[in-house]
């Protein structure tokens, strides 16, 4: 981060906030909990990445399921729901808190995240996941219509946050994909490391109190 404090801080939810499948094998472990195997794997991924430029804007995952049944040859339960098998897996991120609350009491704070429809709502609704913060905004892709990393997205987190040229944003993601633009904009960005969630937690809460 450069010498100008912050006035902003912008969190990534999943892989920083949340710890979701980022660096994990919890992707291969739901395919396989699911019956994909190497024989039906192709049809699968075929179902799953043709819907990939919407999945975070206004398609919902779980209308795939009858294809997975009918196409793919998968026997899923009636209640069978991906957003749920996807958000079951998830594990809070409890070395962040800290961070969180000192950001909260110090910085507007905003979540900036891409989801699924309906993703967000069953994450709060876990219950263990999200910390009892009061978000100054949220900026949900599946709301807004708008995805990391297209610019668009971050000129609009900037417009709905009313930053002035005194403003100073920094942003925490776990993509680098994701911190090209932001720092294009002028951001002071944050690589996360879920897969050491406690030291860039550290290293993290010592920059935001510089």
């Amino acid at each position: 981060m450069k010498d100008r404090k912050s006035t902003h801080i912008f969190f990534d939810v999943g892989g920083v906030v949340v710890l979701d499948f980022s660096g994990t094998n919890k992707w291969e472990e739901m395919l396989q909990s699911m019956g994909v195997n190497d024989e039906n794997e192709v049809r699968f991924l075929e179902v799953w990445n043709k819907h990939k430029p919407r999945r975070c804007i206004d398609f919902d995952v779980d209308s795939m399921i009858d294809e997975f049944r009918n196409y793919v040859g998968l026997e899923l339960s009636e209640d069978f729901s991906f957003l749920d098998e996807f958000v079951n897996r998830f594990d809070p991120n409890l070395s962040i808190w800290p961070v969180l609350d000192y950001a909260a009491q110090n910085y507007k704070v905003v979540l900036i995240t891409n989801m699924y429809p309906r993703m967000l709502d069953k994450i709060y609704q876990r219950g263990d996941l999200m910390p009892d913060i009061s978000w100054d905004c949220v900026i949900d892709s599946s709301v807004v219509k708008l995805q990391k990393p297209d610019r668009e997205i971050y000129e609009f987190a900037h417009k709905m946050m009313g930053i002035g040229k005194d403003g100073k944003v920094l942003f925490i993601d776990n993509s680098k994909e994701h911190l090209v633009e932001p720092e294009k904009l002028g951001w002071d960005t944050f690589l996360y490391d879920p897969t050491n969630p406690e030291n860039s937690s550290e290293v993290l809460l010592n920059l935001v109190k510089l």
